[in-house]
């Protein structure tokens, strides 16, 4: 076999330059005064006046958690880079060729997502911003900086109850162009709100910033394709529900570890003209109805039925459990406590289970009590569930004894639309759509919603736009994306994932580019509750990720090696974010077990220095909270895999031997050091390792 490979080597110098810094004067500030909202987003705008174009210009800006920033109309960047609280960072950006002579503005979209994630560690909602220009002579000064005179408005579009993406991410994306325009810049909605002030540049929880150490991320246009189908679908009339049950249970609580306890119970009446078997399939919840345990099947008979679930888990990951509210014709639901309440559910706390508790301690053994705990919330289920659901009078006696209230659907009722996606029913092949060209316009089906699928070619990763037209308000488009199809036409979905977002139209025509970035090959934009034809005018796909240049190559007289090595080389492009990442869907986390290749094939086929010597500084930074390196970093879930924390020295030394640079050994040498004497500790009377780690 013949092969010829040319690696790069310590020696060359990569495309991105020396973070630099910035003297900051910009104030940390929001909108009102409640800085721990779930999922808010927040518009800022600014405008100001320069006396010609200046000779340069930068903008610096940070937000708790997520900001996307527009100067002049012209999409800027999306940040800040990932970091713990206390050594927290602002972006910073070249503003050449963006900046006029006269009057600009400065818009961004702040969110705060008050929940706990594995790439961010939320403290409070906060959003700072300065821009910068530079005279002829070399002199900078500041034009605009996040200060009392700042106008904001909450993004209206923007719906707060949307469940989390999965364990790893933040909140949803759900926009309702109906309450407000979201075609973000050109919005026009008045943005005229007083600013709060909250803290000093370097203040506040996050302390004092750095500047970004990593290459922003670079943006690619993608070439969307032809729909490749087109299918009417069952047409789902009521979403299923992520009740946010870890909210409920712990409202001040925003980690991601498992061990916080959902003890929590609804229940409801149910008024059925007839005997009824309605089937029972969301494995979240165990139910109780008329004193009897539900095994798939609710079991109605006419009349009022008495209703209890408990969530099954006590102990999970997940913030959510799925729920769909029983429906039919011929029943209704009503609340058991206020028939006047906006939804037929109560609310059940159990406090005799609260726990809260990080995750270093992962394997039972040692923690009895955790194990008692979850054996006596399943003891108390089945016991009280029976009990309470064995009639009306005793289901409302019982609620009265617990002091359950009314649940608002605000509470509850989180809708799901990704549920719904990972039900989908094809009907049949709609021949007129698939296959045609933007612009394309769907007919309303008596029977069923409307379902495009495009196969995009390659799996990508960013952000997705949408670029619509309709006659009336009220359409809901679904957009979410896979990773495979099968030749059968199965899907292979995302369970854990909600890896889309519902877009809900109002009258005309409105373009929306998604806020979050997200992953997949296959496209599947669903059109929900048409009335009327929706014209869509296109599907735009840009693609967000460090901006790799191959320095690296690799040859050979067998193409099955030669398509392997460009399929490898493609898919660490995809986990290359502002720090290497385990995967571009379901997680895109720092897992420093996938560092530690990820690492050698960056640094060796681009050169990608900053992003590895970043992704080893955030794993030594977790040393200020755990005691031996993190397994994912930063982030909100407290846990320790020991065999990769020991990787991670590796990790270190792999990189000093292709960098050379002392400077980078030497800063990371004392946690080196430290990692090692934690890890001593953990030695048994043997001389070997031995922790409850997980």
């Amino acid at each position: 076999m013949l092969i010829t490979a040319e690696i790069g080597g310590g020696a060359v110098v990569g495309d991105t330059p020396v973070a630099m810094d910035m003297q900051l004067s910009a104030a940390w500030v929001w909108l009102g005064e409640d800085f721990h909202q779930y999922n808010q987003a927040v518009l800022f705008h600014k405008a100001f006046h320069i006396d010609g174009v200046p000779a340069g210009a930068r903008l610096a800006f940070s937000a708790d958690t997520h900001a996307r920033i527009f100067v002049n109309g012209k999409w800027i960047a999306d940040g800040p880079c990932r970091g713990w609280p206390w050594a927290y960072y602002y972006d910073l950006v070249d503003l050449g060729g963006v900046l006029r002579g006269g009057d600009n503005q400065i818009l961004a979209v702040a969110r705060y997502f008050g929940s706990g994630t594995f790439h961010q560690i939320p403290q409070q909602a906060g959003f700072l911003l300065q821009l910068d220009i530079r005279d002829t002579a070399g002199r900078w000064r500041t034009v605009a900086a996040t200060d009392g005179s700042w106008r904001a408005a909450p993004f209206l579009a923007w719906r707060q109850t949307s469940p989390k993406v999965c364990v790893q991410m933040g909140p949803g994306e759900w926009i309702d162009a109906r309450r407000g325009e979201a075609c973000l810049p050109a919005i026009q909605q008045a943005i005229d709100q007083q600013v709060s002030v909250i803290a000093p540049p370097h203040g506040g929880p996050w302390g004092r910033l750095r500047p970004r150490d990593v290459a922003l991320a670079g943006r690619y246009e993608v070439a969307v394709p032809p729909p490749m189908a087109a299918h009417a679908v069952k047409a789902v009339p009521q979403l299923p529900w992520a009740v946010p049950v870890r909210r409920l249970c712990h409202p001040g609580v925003i980690s991601t570890n498992r061990h916080a306890s959902r003890n929590l119970g609804l229940a409801t009446v149910i008024h059925a003209d007839r005997a009824e078997s309605l089937p029972w399939r969301w494995p979240d919840w165990t139910a109780f109805v008329n004193g009897r345990r539900c095994d798939g099947v609710l079991e109605l008979h006419p009349g009022p039925n008495a209703i209890v679930c408990f969530v099954s888990a006590l102990f999970d990951h997940r913030h959510e459990a799925v729920l769909d509210e029983p429906r039919g014709s011929g029943l209704r639901l009503e609340n058991p406590i206020d028939a006047g309440a906006d939804s037929a559910w109560a609310i059940v706390l159990l406090p005799e289970f609260d726990w809260v508790e990080d995750d270093m301690c992962w394997s039972e053994p040692p923690r009895a009590d955790r194990e008692a705990i979850k054996r006596q919330y399943h003891e108390f289920c089945n016991s009280a569930g029976g009990v309470a659901s064995a009639s009306v009078e005793s289901l409302r006696a019982w609620l009265h004894q617990r002091g359950a209230r009314p649940a608002s659907r605000e509470q509850i009722a989180w809708d799901d639309p990704h549920a719904a996606f990972a039900r989908r029913e094809p009907l049949r092949v709609l021949p007129a759509a698939q296959g045609g060209r933007f612009p394309l316009t769907l007919a309303a089906q008596a029977d069923g919603d409307v379902e495009l699928h495009i196969d995009l070619g390659d799996q990508y990763c960013g952000y997705h736009q949408i670029d619509v037209e309709t006659s009336d308000d009220g359409a809901a488009l679904d957009l979410f994306l896979v990773e495979n199809v099968a030749a059968d036409g199965r899907v292979q979905n995302t369970p854990g994932a909600r890896n889309g977002f519902r877009y809900i139209c109002r009258k005309g025509r409105q373009r929306y580019r998604s806020l979050l970035r997200r992953s997949g090959r296959h496209l599947f934009l669903t059109a929900r509750g048409l009335g009327s034809p929706i014209t869509i005018h296109g599907i735009h796909v840009t693609e967000s990720r460090y901006p790799a240049r191959v320095i690296g190559s690799f040859n050979c007289d067998d193409d099955r090696l030669n398509r392997l090595w460009n399929m490898a080389r493609r898919t660490l492009e995809l986990c290359m974010d502002d720090v290497y990442v385990d995967c571009p869907l379901y997680e895109q986390t720092l897992w420093i077990g996938d560092l530690h290749p990820e690492q050698l094939y960056g640094l060796w086929t681009f050169d990608a220095r900053d992003i590895s010597l970043r992704s080893l500084r955030l794993a030594a930074q977790s040393l200020a909270r755990l005691p031996m390196i993190g397994a994912q970093v930063p982030s909100s879930w407290d846990m320790i895999l020991p065999a990769w924390s020991l990787l991670w020295g590796i990790a270190v030394w792999d990189y000093y031997q292709y960098s050379g640079e002392k400077e980078s050994l030497a800063e990371l040498w004392p946690a080196v050091r430290m990692n090692l004497l934690s890890a001593q500790t953990c030695l048994n009377d043997r001389g070997l390792f031995e922790a409850w780690f997980w």
